[in-house]
């Protein structure tokens, strides 16, 4: 799809709203900006200059690291954004770790249609055909997905402008982004429409669907501009996390580090396609418990160790089918243990098996 800019939504629709965080307990300081404030930013050529809004919270001048947290598509509290799991992962993050700033992000990236999806994209919208829940979506459903995975690009390019003024007051400070869904593709478009590359993106189930370079996918008419969505140029450290590439998410490289979380049957059997206390993955159940491994890793540091390559293969003869190997848990490589979630760091060796399997247990207790 090439008439990209034809599609984006305006930032009246989707208003976006940010949380900026500092500080933990009784110490905490929280301040929601709504987009009406926001969009005092413009200036008078229409570029956006967030160094007024930004001078008024001196914590970004002492933080460590700088934390952005941003959802995806059919989410977005704009009205209570400090009420959404975005701000709620950003406060365990700073009680977590050490002089570190966040900021939650809000948009309206919700649909309103009472039309179930199975109607639009099949009953598997991946192995129907290829880009099909994208190329579905922009027919007479387009703005139920495609304007929303559009407007990604201009989304990565408001919060560049804020992360610009806040390394201007502060240049040694690590930026950290955390994007689930189409939210890992805002991290990306920081970079790709922003022009800033941060230290670290971490990409929860990055979407699939219009960022896969399928056939009915989205591709950028402008010359010079080659990335679309996440990548791993787009910061010095990409890690991603998968646990519904057969719907909502993907299967593909989108980084440094892949990581396929799955359930492990009785037997020791990984399956990538499945998660525990999911009973099925079409209803986005899948997609959204990544928000709950990573957030859990943020606590449980030593829980989310792996030492197993993932052998998936994905064999494409015409650029459409994408088949899994069970593997059996039993061997690790004890050269390539490394943590993954909130704690993963980029290997500082040759790492023979950039695609990992991070193996999920139910517990019983349906946690």
């Amino acid at each position: 799809m090439e008439n990209f800019h034809e599609e984006t939504l305006d930032f009246d629709v989707i208003t976006p709203t940010v949380v900026f965080g500092y500080g933990t307990g009784y110490q905490q300081n929280e301040k929601m900006v709504k987009w009406n404030e926001l969009k005092n930013s413009f200036t008078q050529k229409g570029k956006l200059n967030f160094n007024d809004l930004v001078s008024n919270f001196p914590s970004f001048k002492q933080a460590r690291k700088l934390v952005v947290i941003s959802h995806g598509w059919s989410d977005g509290k704009v009205d209570s954004c400090d009420d959404a799991w975005v701000s709620k992962m950003a406060r365990t993050i700073r009680e977590n770790d050490l002089n570190v700033a966040t900021i939650a992000l809000c948009w309206n990236s919700k649909f309103w249609t009472q039309i179930k999806l199975t109607e639009i994209f099949g009953k598997s919208s991946k192995q129907s055909g290829v880009g099909k829940l994208c190329l579905a979506s922009f027919g007479q459903f387009r703005k139920i997905y495609f304007t929303h995975a559009a407007t990604t690009g201009k989304v990565g390019e408001f919060l560049a402008s804020i992360l610009k003024s806040i390394k201007q007051n502060n240049k040694r400070i690590f930026i950290h982004g955390i994007g689930h869904s189409l939210g890992a593709h805002i991290m990306g478009n920081i970079f790709n429409f922003g022009g800033l590359k941060l230290d670290r993106i971490s990409g929860l189930d990055p979407a699939g669907p219009c960022f896969e370079g399928k056939v009915g996918d989205i591709r950028l008419p402008e010359k010079g501009l080659t990335k679309w969505g996440l990548n791993a140029d787009a910061a010095e450290f990409v890690d991603n996390y998968h646990t519904d590439g057969e719907n909502y998410g993907t299967y593909s490289s989108m980084g440094d580090m892949d990581f396929f979380i799955g359930e492990v049957d009785e037997d020791g059997v990984s399956d990538i396609s499945s998660q525990p206390t999911c009973f099925t993955c079409k209803d986005g159940c899948c997609h959204n418990k990544v928000r709950e491994y990573f957030t859990e890793s943020i606590v449980q540091k030593d829980h989310f160790q792996t030492a197993y390559p993932s052998n998936f293969v994905a064999t494409e003869p015409n650029g459409t089918t994408w088949v899994h190997q069970s593997s059996k848990i039993d061997k690790q490589h004890g050269n390539s243990k490394m943590y993954a979630g909130y704690h993963a760091e980029k290997p500082t060796y040759f790492l023979q098996n950039k695609r990992m399997f991070l193996p999920m247990f139910n517990n019983n207790n349906n946690n």
